[in-house]
């Protein structure tokens, strides 16, 4: 069984001190620096932009959740599996934050399409770089 620390990116620096908090916990004598927004520089690389190029119908809104079902179920299952995050920021973005863009998605755990099987993918690239 493996731990998973996981940052959102919508949650970055309340995430980052949740792991620092977790690691200081486990190595003993050290300490957590915690981070401030100022410690998470970004640059985005759409340095103006246009209203309308940030515009999708709701038609593209919901074929787009849908192509990404798998996608959505496989983010739930990190997030929820996250050794550094309580329950209320699990539910925060699931049934908060992932339910006000994809509901259905959010809310279901099956696709109308199967998970694809790569395991035989996995298996052939093993050692390979």
């Amino acid at each position: 069984d493996v731990s998973l620390l996981v940052i959102r990116n919508e949650h970055m620096v309340q995430d980052w001190n949740s792991i620092e908090v977790l690691l200081s916990k486990e190595y003993a004598g050290k300490t957590a620096g915690i981070a401030s927004a100022e410690d998470f520089p970004y640059d985005n690389s759409h340095k103006t932009t246009d209203a309308s190029d940030l515009f999708l119908s709701d038609e593209s809104k919901v074929a787009l959740c849908q192509a990404l079902c798998n996608e959505i179920q496989v983010y739930k299952t990190i997030i929820r599996k996250a050794a550094n995050l309580k329950v209320e920021d699990v539910e925060l973005s699931i049934l908060e934050e992932l339910k006000g863009i994809c509901p259905t998605e959010a809310l279901n755990d099956e696709c109308e399409d199967e998970m694809p099987d790569i395991f035989d993918k996995i298996e052939a690239r093993k050692g390979r770089q």
